[in-house]
């Protein structure tokens, strides 16, 4: 099948120092440039934040597929079609809130309420759950990079979906670490 994203080739913005990160922790505009980069899209610096580690790219030559920012890692049409094509995984953690356990373990301290459960036929305890780490995290891997115990830290998590998986991505191309420009890394 043949790549028919654009190829932007007109400029790119001067940076002349580079430093080495973890893949695992790019977020803003340092994974923008990374993604934009293993996608060979050509973007320029339209913007920069308050805080100037922030930066808002567009892409260099406008056409019918680009007429807004780019960023695949916060709008859910550029993230979706990266995790399409390349065949990323992505799975959110979710807990019931609480445990159902049988009425002898009542436990008032840890919170416990006693309430008829018709599936049971008979009054339970429900116990509520002490909110975990992992609650809620997206968790994203490669399609080909299941392992036989599921979902695990080695994964790349956080608490967005768009997010995990552009780490993962990036990850794939580029391993644990990737030079990007110093203008990303916080003083």
């Amino acid at each position: 099948m043949r790549d028919t994203r654009p190829v932007y080739t007109k400029h790119k913005p001067p940076f002349t120092a580079f430093v080495e990160v973890n893949t695992r922790e790019l977020d803003g505009g340092a994974l923008e440039w990374v993604i934009a980069q293993i996608e060979n899209v050509e973007i320029e610096e339209v913007e920069k934040h308050v805080d100037g580690h922030c930066y808002l790219w567009m892409p260099v030559e406008f056409n019918e597929d680009h007429r807004k920012c780019y960023y695949p890692s916060v709008c859910g049409e550029q993230a979706l079609d990266i995790i399409s094509r390349v065949g990323i995984d992505v799975h959110q953690h979710k807990k019931r809130p609480y445990s159902i356990i049988e009425k002898r373990h009542f436990d008032a301290t840890k919170g416990d309420s006693v309430e008829y459960m018709k599936g049971f036929n008979r009054e339970m305890v429900k116990r509520p759950h002490v909110p975990g780490k992992y609650d809620n995290k997206w968790f994203a891997r490669l399609s080909v990079d299941h392992g036989p115990f599921g979902w695990q830290e080695q994964h790349f998590m956080s608490d967005d979906l768009k997010l995990s998986a552009m780490r993962c991505y990036a990850h794939s191309v580029h391993g644990e670490k990737v030079s990007i420009p110093s203008i990303f890394v916080e003083k």
